[in-house]
């Protein structure tokens, strides 16, 4: 099944590429990596644009956006929108 604007944020996102577009914390603004874990509230990612690499944790909600690669084109998700584990999201897609 291919990645859609409209799926993306019920889709397990564990293993893709991300960067934090727009955060509470200004200096996590631009980072990149890897989504290692996808938790209730929050994403740890491991960041591939510092050297040592580095795991960081990131609340989904509170004004954070998100750009998500995939094989099939990059998307802009809301933190909120991808609230709770993937389990439940995909429930609420279905």
């Amino acid at each position: 099944m291919k990645f859609t604007e409209q799926n993306v944020k019920y889709r397990p996102l564990i293993g893709l590429r991300v960067t934090i577009i727009d955060c509470t914390d200004p200096s996590l603004i631009g980072a990149t990596g890897l989504i290692l874990e996808d938790r209730d509230r929050s994403l740890v990612i491991l960041r591939t644009d510092t050297s040592p690499r580095r795991k960081i944790t990131v609340m989904k909600a509170y004004g954070c956006k998100f750009s998500i690669e995939t094989c099939d084109g990059s998307f802009v998700v809301k933190g909120e929108e991808i609230l709770g584990r993937p389990s439940s999201r995909i429930k609420r897609w279905l």
